[in-house]
């Protein structure tokens, strides 16, 4: 939110005085990936919790949510563009590394811990912490979020999601 007031504003003080709070931010969501795969997992573990981790609708979603995971992407490259704005090259290269890495985890099949499930040629939609996946049913906010964000920029899944 930080990052889109300041690309309609662009006032650079007002920007410099969220820098602590929005990098504080980042930085405790990027502790969320407990197991270090590049994937942020969320407070829920699993679908028994009857918790849900995202805004879509009451679906209890947890764990490794493929659809904050790409908010979480679109936030971190958003916000390293901030970082550059603010001469801070360091951070804003830090935050699109932890981008980078989520990208490649994300893209990743199913079985080899990502959300591509390639024999519905689509991304599933979370991942419980036993590993049972939930959500093949080409769920359009993740798969959509997933290309307009740039997560998917392969050209033949993008074809075929569209």
């Amino acid at each position: 939110n930080a990052s889109e007031q300041f690309q309609q504003t662009g006032d650079v003080d007002w920007l410099r005085s969220h820098k602590n709070s929005c990098e504080r931010a980042l930085d405790w969501l990027i502790r969320r990936d407990t197991n270090g795969n590049g994937i942020f997992e969320m407070v829920n573990n699993n679908i028994a919790e009857k918790k849900a981790s995202d805004w879509i609708d009451i679906v209890w979603a947890g764990f490794e949510n493929a659809f904050v995971n790409a908010q979480m992407y679109e936030a971190l490259n958003q916000w390293a563009e901030c970082e550059e704005v603010l001469g801070d090259l360091e951070k804003a290269d830090y935050y699109r590394s932890v981008a980078n890495r989520l990208k490649q985890a994300f893209n990743k099949t199913v079985e080899e811990g990502g959300f591509w499930l390639p024999e519905k040629k689509q991304y599933v939609y979370w991942r419980d912490n036993d590993g049972t996946v939930h959500g093949d049913n080409l769920v359009t906010p993740v798969n959509f979020s997933a290309i307009a964000f740039g997560l998917c920029d392969d050209p033949p899944r993008v074809a075929t999601i569209l």
